[in-house]
């Protein structure tokens, strides 16, 4: 059985009844499991023995039935100020192999009959103070550990999620630290938690979308067995199924049969949600249908599609340059537009979330305007140059290049022409705007901005 962050949702309460009913509907429905992992976010404060005592409460005659295989998520690095600290109720808690780069709880292996599994820590950011290498740490010892296997199946499990359905979340370093060793040793799924929404993607091979899990990994995200949801989860490009636990949480059951795995997601009443298997010699149930290639290009902006009417024209190549109307992403992305003549006018407010509430915030709306044929921007009161110019189209839509994009807020870009999708992708963030840069070319340019403020997120 596989969960996803069965916090409380409140530092202040730690009330884990929710979990309590999930943990207990889903053993009582398979008491045939062998055992259960919990994908980080156990707890909403994992320097709380409060939190952990009414969380082991909760799953009793579960945990002490059967085996618990837990992984580390951020709350678990959190005080009740959500300050980042080291983890070390968690890792106090369990007994668990030490075969991981540290020898410690955090990150590990273990084979179940012809299954070999893995652990991974994503708190690249939670830790960085304590472990400053735990990225090439855990990329050579998971390179090692995937090389050394000769299971029929692996599996690996971490928290944050590299294919999000957060609408503005990113985590591309996670992506770049673990795919490209998950390819090179065809590793047949992974688990994750972190955006308290369930789904499936389609097999992904070096970022692209393939036709079947033989040429692919098949990302899982496990929804959430707590009290707490968000709001804006969405369905993204890459998702072959989507389920957002809006009205209670959800729980996923994995089934291995020789050359079959079977994972099916119930929601908390045992309704079935999804049921999906790869049979290594037959394909997958339901099988694989690729997307579609659009015959007009179409923009994705972290995942989601943006379509008309939110697109009054689709992304074209001007000069050899891409290009694509700015107001439908500002609007995506919480922001604002108007228009005066030759100049238009975004505006932007940048705040950072963390859990339910706002962890920085500048509380003022900044404004950058864009003027016709120009290749600077004002930001505020600063004048940013452009590598490319702003145009405006037959229709009064004001254009700009990923070049631009990349310049005034760090979005990078990719085409894909197999799908005909322009992609933008944000730095790692949880922010409306990406505070990285935004911020950053106020205070560069006039301040007075404190630096400190986003250097510490």
């Amino acid at each position: 059985m596989v969960f996803g962050d069965s916090q409380s949702g409140d530092a202040k309460k730690p009330d884990y009844s929710l979990w309590q009913s999930t943990v207990q509907n889903a053993y009582k429905a398979n008491p045939d499991a062998r055992f259960f992992l919990e994908l980080g976010d156990a707890v909403e404060v994992g320097q709380s023995n409060a939190h952990w005592n009414n969380w082991f409460a909760a799953d009793k005659g579960v945990i002490d039935s059967i085996s618990y295989m837990p992984v580390e998520g951020n709350h678990e690095c959190y005080d009740m100020n959500i300050n980042k600290t080291e983890p070390t109720l968690y890792e106090g808690q369990f007994n668990l192999p030490h075969n991981g780069p540290y020898n410690n709880d955090e990150v590990y292996s273990y084979d179940y009959g012809n299954v070999h599994l893995v652990v991974l820590d994503s708190q690249l950011l939670e830790e960085y103070n304590f472990h400053p290498n735990l990225v090439n740490d855990e990329k050579a010892w998971l390179e090692k550990d995937l090389n050394q296997t000769g299971k029929d199946w692996k599996v690996v499990f971490w928290h944050k999620t590299p294919y999000s359905t957060k609408a503005y979340r990113t985590n591309e370093a996670i992506k770049d630290a673990f795919d490209s060793i998950l390819d090179k040793h065809h590793v047949d799924m992974v688990f994750n938690a972190h955006d308290h929404a369930y789904s499936r993607t389609y097999p992904i091979n070096n970022d692209q979308i393939v036709g079947s899990p033989a040429l692919g990994t098949v990302y899982v995200i496990t929804g959430r067995s707590g009290a707490k949801y968000y709001n804006d989860n969405v369905q993204k490009v890459w998702d072959a199924d989507f389920f957002d636990p809006q009205d209670m949480p959800n729980y996923i059951v994995v089934d291995v049969n020789g050359s079959k795995m079977e994972i099916k997601n119930y929601k908390m009443d045992g309704t079935l949600v999804d049921d999906y298997t790869i049979d290594k010699k037959i394909g997958d149930t339901p099988t694989t249908a690729v997307p579609p290639k659009y015959n007009k290009p179409r923009l994705v902006v972290n995942g989601a599609l943006l379509n008309q009417p939110l697109m009054p024209t689709f992304p074209s190549q001007i000069n050899s340059k891409w290009y694509f109307p700015i107001k439908p992403v500002v609007e995506f992305l919480g922001g604002s537009e108007s228009v005066s003549g030759n100049n238009e006018t975004l505006s932007l407010n940048v705040q950072n979330y963390v859990g339910t509430g706002i962890i920085w915030s500048d509380n003022k709306v900044h404004t950058l305007v864009l003027t016709n044929t120009s290749t600077k921007a004002t930001l505020d009161k600063a004048l940013i140059p452009l590598p490319d110019s702003v145009m405006v189209d037959s229709s009064k839509n004001f254009l700009i290049s990923a070049d631009d994009m990349n310049t005034l807020f760090g979005f990078t870009w990719k085409y894909d022409s197999d799908k005909n999708i322009l992609f933008l992708i944000s730095p790692d963030t949880n922010n409306l705007f990406t505070i990285n840069f935004f911020l950053k070319k106020l205070y560069e340019n006039f301040g007075p901005h404190d630096i400190n403020l986003f250097k510490k997120w």
